[in-house]
């Protein structure tokens, strides 16, 4: 198996390192599956002035059992939650489902090792609702955050470590798709490409809708972590080449699809995304649908948790269907909505939800300062 979704790259500074692993023992609590870091204060970022404050520092907590961890938790660090904790577990477990299905505790105040003040957002998710985003992109919140560059803080299992290749080689091939359906020059540098991958999980963002969010942030990430991304994704490009999906060219990337290669990514694809694009063209495509009873069953099954692996919910890559679709003029358009509606509500009801779980004066501050930075260079 690929060790590549396990890379553990450096943050800002060996000094941040030993801080985040300091801070990290803080939180083993019963359960504790996976901890990664993410985000301006953990990696470096193009257009953050020196002398600014520093980032909050970023992390996400996967743990068995999300009532578990924040009993233990809250009784450890009362003070990082807001008086809902006061209401009980089942409110608690109504606003850990809401939207992504993340509990954060923004703008905590903790001491590292040297006494220091560190600010710190961490959030908790169930492995259930990370595994199901990573597999099927359910809401690619968590899968979006694993897209780019992270760093380990604690443990991660085999289920994980193999959502996480196909997440990965998901996003590199999607990422592909699009360009490829472009009718601008399909011939890419390496910087091009993974803006385009680190891009994804930001479309339908409302945070870049209204400007709570750089609207540079993927061009800073890609531009200072550039050598992480090549690694995070170089078993992705070897796959990549061999199936002819992308040609080295010196320094340059030729990302060329003809339909049956571009139909070959789409079917291996996320469910959740693959569903919402091939339904989007029925109206339009309708007699050749009509003609395909495989490809209708696929379209309409409404399957479970426990079904995932149901003939009906696969698909192969000579269905004509497909061909028509990604033929269409208006594929590429297409693509993007269909990532950005996966993302908007999720997105829109964790930033809601942060009022509740954070209180309204950290909601404001970290809107404010979300603001400021959307202001930066």
């Amino acid at each position: 198996m690929s060790q590549r979704s396990t890379i553990d790259f450096p943050s800002r500074s060996a000094k941040n390192d030993l801080k985040l692993l300091q801070l990290q023992q803080h939180f083993n609590n019963p359960g504790l599956q996976f901890s990664f870091g993410y985000g301006s204060g953990v990696f470096p970022q193009a257009g953050y002035l020196k002398g600014t404050s520093k980032p909050q520092l970023d992390v996400i907590h996967i743990v068995e059992n999300p009532l578990v961890f924040h009993r233990a938790n809250a009784a450890r660090h009362p003070k990082h939650y807001s008086s809902l904790i006061k209401l009980g577990d089942s409110v608690i477990q109504w606003i850990q489902d809401c939207g992504a299905g993340v509990y954060f505790n923004p703008y905590v105040t903790m001491k590292d090792s040297d006494g220091e003040e560190v600010v710190l957002k961490y959030g908790v998710v169930s492995s259930q609702n990370a595994l199901r985003d990573l597999r099927d992109w359910t809401s690619l919140y968590i899968s979006g955050r694993l897209q780019k560059p992270v760093k380990h803080l604690y443990g991660i299992n085999d289920d994980l470590k193999i959502a996480n290749e196909y997440n990965l080689e998901s996003a590199f091939n999607l990422s592909l798709l699009i360009i490829s359906s472009s009718s601008s020059s399909n011939l890419i540098t390496a910087t091009q490409l993974f803006e385009q991958i680190a891009s994804i999980s930001y479309m339908g963002d409302p945070r870049m809708i209204i400007g709570g969010e750089n609207p540079n942030k993927v061009k800073n990430i890609v531009k200072k972590q550039l050598p992480y991304f090549e690694q995070l994704y170089s078993r992705a490009i070897e796959k990549a080449i061999i199936k002819n999906f992308l040609k080295k060219q010196g320094t340059m990337y030729d990302v060329t699809l003809n339909s049956s290669l571009a139909a070959q990514i789409l079917v291996h694809l996320p469910k959740t995304f693959k569903k919402r694009f091939l339904n989007s063209f029925k109206n339009k495509h309708s007699k050749l649908l009509s003609q395909d009873r495989s490809m209708l069953k696929f379209l309409e099954y409404k399957e479970s948790h426990d079904d995932a692996d149901s003939p009906c919910m696969s698909i192969h890559a000579d269905h004509p269907y497909i061909h028509e679709v990604l033929r269409d003029p208006t594929s590429k358009r297409v693509l993007l909505s269909t990532i950005s509606s996966i993302i908007a509500f999720p997105a829109l009801a964790q930033s809601l939800k942060g009022i509740l779980t954070a209180g309204v004066v950290k909601s404001t501050r970290y809107a404010w300062e979300k603001k400021l930075k959307s202001l930066g260079p």
